[in-house]
């Protein structure tokens, strides 16, 4: 991978248009797990990659060729505005290699009539697949716990479990940040 001009695109204020440049090293990335050069790059595109790029980051998330360094930009896809991402998404439900991401994206996008397309991954064979589903979509913690009771969020308030104390280490460290790493003010 050529880094100067990914550098250079990095370097601008808009790093949009780092995209183009990330979306050429990520199909040239020799990635065969999917998970070293080209997860990363997919990772980078996940950030940086906008709808001007819409076709060439779609293209990228259906092709299998890639596996699992996918992963990143199908996740990226939930921040689309780009109404071609839900179909898109929805479909990629079924590929092994990016279910879990493209249930995260769908549940930042919330669109209507999904919901029973991920409701059948709360069955999934793959662990990181159902908890997708059941933290993304609200309501599925619920439903998923029928019969036991559903989990109730600690009580603040309650003078027990207020902090009112910080620990020494936290202090010392704040203290050396404030107070400058020789300990002077």
């Amino acid at each position: 991978m050529t880094s100067t001009p990914v550098l250079a695109a990095l370097a601008g204020r808009d790093c949009g248009s780092a995209a183009p440049v990330l979306i050429e090293e990520f199909r040239k990335a020799s990635d065969p797990a999917g998970t070293g050069l080209g997860w990363v790059i997919g990772n980078a595109l996940s950030v940086v990659a906008d709808d001007s790029v819409f076709d060439q980051i779609a293209e990228l998330a259906q092709d299998r060729r890639y596996g699992r360094a996918r992963q990143m930009i199908v996740w990226g896809l939930g921040r689309s505005k780009d109404p071609r991402a839900v179909p898109l998404l929805a479909g990629l439900l079924d590929d092994q290699d990016v279910t879990a991401h493209a249930v995260i994206a769908l549940g930042k996008l919330r669109p209507a009539g999904v919901r029973p397309s991920v409701e059948r991954l709360l069955d999934h064979p793959q662990a990181i697949v159902r908890r997708a589903a059941k933290r993304h979509w609200p309501g599925f913690r619920h439903d998923i716990n029928a019969g036991r009771p559903p989990h109730v969020a600690p009580n603040r308030s309650h003078p027990a479990r207020r902090v009112t104390h910080t620990s020494p280490p936290f202090c010392a460290v704040i203290g050396s940040v404030t107070q400058g790493h020789d300990g002077a003010p």
